[in-house]
């Protein structure tokens, strides 16, 4: 006959899952590039650099979900810079700007010297891991960062919002799916969520 699990034994289980759900995760951050993470990652808007400041405040304001445009060269797609959602604070602030926002490009928007509070666009390569992107977003104090490829043209958009929803617990309903980081960590560890628990897969248990 098989003995009943003691109170101890199903709290150690429980902490073995855990340890393992834990370790799994450490293994995902140093190793998966974030592209494989984010599938619903925001699409790059991009202005060039020859092109008006109105031009690149128009597009922030028709995608209002987007927190910056990059600003990539009209002949090689290279980035430049960026223009953000709070950069409309310098058209408010200095009068010419806004006087000349149908005119002035976004080119010498991002490089004239008035502009103290204009910094330059944060990026990583298409390829990194999401510990590399999330480390360098925390050094650049930045919500967001352009994804490149080796030659410098954006590829993509990660923000804050697309990193926090990767790590999203699975719903109670287990028709419901977490973040892709959190089902691939629960996939790695051998578990799933039923009816809002996390349990070991029938293949793992005795």
């Amino acid at each position: 006959m098989t003995p009943l699990c003691t109170p101890s034994c199903f709290f150690l289980s429980i902490a073995f899952m855990f340890y393992q759900l834990y370790t799994n995760t450490i293994l995902i951050l140093h190793s998966l590039p974030l592209l494989h993470r984010v599938e619903e990652q925001e699409p790059p808007i991009c202005v060039y650099g020859n092109q008006t400041v109105a031009d690149a405040f128009k597009l922030l304001w028709e995608n209002h979900n987007t927190c910056a445009v990059a600003v990539v060269h009209q002949h090689t797609n290279k980035i430049m810079g960026n223009v953000r959602k709070t950069d409309v604070y310098h058209l408010l602030k200095n009068d010419e700007i806004l006087r000349n926002r149908t005119v002035l490009t976004v080119e010498e928007f991002i490089h004239m010297e008035s502009q103290a509070r204009m910094e330059p666009a944060v990026t990583n390569r298409e390829n990194e891991t999401m510990k590399q992107i999330m480390e360098h977003m925390v050094e650049t104090n930045s919500s967001f960062s352009f994804l490149v490829n080796e030659k410098e043209q954006v590829t993509g958009l990660v923000t804050l919002r697309d990193i926090i929803m990767q790590f999203a617990p699975p719903c109670v309903d287990s028709s419901i799916g977490g973040g892709g980081f959190f089902e691939m960590a629960l996939e790695q560890s051998g578990c799933s969520v039923k009816n809002g628990t996390i349990v070991p897969n029938s293949r793992n248990t005795n």
